[in-house]
C-alpha cells in the first residue's frame, strides 16, 4: 500500500492492540491455536475504522461449541538438527545450541451443569488456550579487546606517561593507575577473558565469542459466550501474557563485550473485552462494548556495567551529577571495543475503549454508525500521550459500488501531557 508500518491498526476482537507509545509494536500475541480467522482492511474502510490511514488488521479468537474439543502440540527445534554456520567454522567456533520449545493446547466447549443448567448445551460455551515457549539461541559477537598484559601497565608500543604526554614508556606501574581505571580493571575488565598479548602494533586483538540469548513466553486466554435469546449475546475474554527475556548484549544496544551490558527484560501484556450484541430487527443490529489493552516493557541491566555489580567504580567516579541510570558511565577508545549499556527502561501502555456500533439495512443499502470513547495512555519515561473521542457515520453499498462517508465528525480531541 505504500503506507508506513506505523500507519497500521492492530485489533484481537475489536480491541485495540497497538502501543500507542510507539505506535507499532503489539501488546499482546494471541497464540496460533487460538485464532479462527483475520481480516485485512486495505481500504474502503467500514464505519468502526479510521484511526490510522493504512491496514486495518482484526484477529477473530475461538470460540466454544456444543460438543468438547481439545487439541496439544508441541514444535521442536535443537542444534543436533542443524549445521554449523561458515564464519562459525572459520574461526573454529562450534556450533552453538540451540533449545526452541513451542508447546500448548486448547480446549472449549459447553458450560453446563446436567439436568440443572444448559442441559441442552445451546447458552454457555467457553475456550481456553496456553501457549509456552522456551527458546535458547547464541549470538555471534567479535569485539576487539585489550589484552592481560594491558591490565598490568605493559605495552607492546610507547603510551603517554602524563596527561600532556610530555612523557611516553611501555610501562606503567599498577600503582599510577587513576583510582576509576583501576576500579574498572577490578570490577570489570579482569572479569572478561582477554588475549594474553596485544598486537605488535599496539591494537587491540580481535576476540569472536557466542553469548547466549534467552526467550520464554507464558500465555493464556479465556473466553465466554453466552446466548440468552436470538437477539441477545454476550461475549467475554480475557487474555494475558509474559515474554521474559535476557539479551547477553544489552537491550536495543548489542554491545560485544562479554557479560558486560546483560540486560533482563520482560513484556507483559493483557487484554480484557466484552461485547453485548442485539437484533431489534433482522435489519437493525447493535454491537456495544467495552476493550482494555495493557502492555508493558521493563529491563533492568543484570550484567558487570550494572552499579551494583561495579561497586568500586560506583564509588571511585564522581558525576557533577546524581545517577539516573543503575549502570556505570560509559567508556570509549580507539582501537578496542568500547563500554557502554542500557537501562533501566520502562514503558507502559494503557488502551480504554467504549464503543457502541449500529448496522441498519434498509433496501439495498446499509448504514452504519460508531460512536466511540477511547483513551490511550503510554508512558515511556513519565511521558502521557493522547485522549480522543471519535464519532463516525458511514453508507454502505450492497452492490460495492462506492463505500463512501456522508459526513464524519471528530467532535473532541484532546492531548494530555
Amino acid at each position: 500500500m505504500g503506507a508506513r508500518p506505523t500507519q497500521n491498526n492492530w485489533s484481537v476482537d475489536g480491541a485495540d492492540n497497538v502501543d500507542r507509545g510507539a505506535n507499532l509494536t503489539l501488546l499482546t500475541y494471541p497464540s496460533v491455536d487460538s485464532i479462527e480467522e483475520f481480516r485485512v482492511v486495505r481500504g474502503q474502510y467500514d464505519a468502526e475504522y479510521g484511526r490510522s490511514s493504512s491496514g486495518q488488521i482484526n484477529v477473530i479468537t475461538r470460540s466454544g461449541t456444543s460438543a468438547f474439543h481439545g487439541s496439544l502440540y508441541e514444535f521442536l527445534r535443537n542444534d543436533v538438527l542443524n549445521a554449523n554456520s561458515f564464519f562459525n567454522n572459520h574461526n573454529s567456533i562450534s556450533r552453538p545450541p540451540l533449545r526452541y520449545n513451542d508447546f500448548g493446547g486448547t480446549f472449549g466447549g459447553p458450560i453446563f451443569i446436567p439436568g440443572v443448567y444448559n442441559s441442552d448445551k445451546k447458552k454457555t460455551f467457553f475456550f481456553f488456550s496456553e501457549e509456552v515457549r522456551r527458546v535458547l539461541t547464541n549470538s555471534p559477537f567479535d569485539p576487539i579487546l585489550p589484552s592481560e598484559t594491558n591490565l598490568n601497565g605493559t605495552f607492546q608500543q610507547p603510551v603517554c606517561l602524563n596527561t600532556s604526554c610530555s612523557q611516553t614508556g611501555t610501562q606503567i606501574s599498577p600503582g599510577q593507575f587513576n583510582s576509576g581505571a583501576a576500579a574498572y580493571i577490578k570490577d570489570i575488565y579482569s572479569k572478561l577473558k582477554l588475549p594474553a598479548v596485544e598486537n605488535t602494533d599496539g591494537t587491540g586483538v580481535d576476540s569472536p565469542f557466542v553469548a547466549r540469548n534467552t526467550f520464554n513466553l507464558h500465555q493464556e486466554i479465556l473466553k465466554i459466550d453466552h446466548i440468552f435469546s436470538p437477539k441477545f449475546a454476550l461475549m467475554g475474554r480475557f487474555e494475558n501474557d509474559t515474554i521474559p527475556t535476557i539479551e547477553p548484549g544489552g537491550l536495543f544496544t548489542a554491545s560485544a563485550l562479554p557479560g558486560v551490558a546483560t540486560t533482563s527484560t520482560n513484556s507483559p501484556g493483557r487484554q480484557f473485552t466484552i461485547r453485548a450484541t442485539s437484533t431489534f430487527t433482522p435489519s437493525l443490529v447493535n454491537e456495544a462494548g467495552y476493550n482494555y489493552s495493557y502492555g508493558g516493557v521493563t529491563s533492568d541491566p543484570t550484567g558487570l556495567g550494572a552499579s551494583k555489580n561495579s561497586l568500586d567504580v560506583v564509588s571511585a567516579i564522581t558525576l557533577p551529577f546524581a545517577a539516573q541510570v543503575p549502570r556505570v558511565p560509559n567508556l570509549s577508545f580507539n582501537d578496542s571495543e568500547g563500554l557502554f549499556g542500557f537501562g533501566s527502561y520502562r514503558d507502559f501502555n494503557r488502551n480504554h475503549n467504549f464503543f457502541d456500533n449500529v448496522s441498519h439495512t434498509h433496501g439495498k443499502h446499509t448504514f452504519r454508525r460508531l460512536s466511540e470513547v477511547r483513551k490511550c495512555w503510554s508512558r515511556k519515561r513519565g511521558n502521557i500521550w493522547l485522549r480522543r473521542y471519535r464519532s463516525r457515520w458511514k453508507r454502505n453499498s450492497r452492490s460495492g459500488m462506492g463505500q463512501f462517508p456522508p459526513w464524519k465528525c471528530d467532535f473532541v480531541h484532546a492531548d494530555e501531557c
